[in-house]
């Protein structure tokens, strides 16, 4: 056993059927890219190009603990039947 704390993360769980891609921003786009704007995603080593919608922007963190210092944008993508990956690498455009 082991003493678990208030607020302490004890899992994480994974959607596989509404897959969340986590993308950096520099301080350029985090001026362009809009809540509802179309991406797409595609992952370091593969030809595939998956599509995806923002769905939040998340500023700069500056709270004592956190370890983001760039702003990030949470992308839904297009649902993977067959896939349940997490930790990919990829490439990240921003549709008009």
């Amino acid at each position: 056993g082991e003493v678990v704390r208030t607020g302490q993360e004890i899992a994480r769980i994974a959607a596989c059927g509404e897959p969340i891609l986590t993308a950096e921003l520099d301080d350029r786009s985090m001026r362009r890219v809009l809540v509802g704007q179309k991406a797409e995603f595609r992952p370091v080593g593969s030809p595939q190009v998956l599509e995806g919608e923002v769905v939040q922007i998340i500023p700069i963190n500056l709270t004592p603990g956190e370890a983001r210092t760039r702003p990030q944008a949470l992308l839904r993508l297009a649902s993977q039947a067959d896939a349940c990956e997490t930790g990919r690498m990829g490439e990240v455009r921003f549709l008009p």
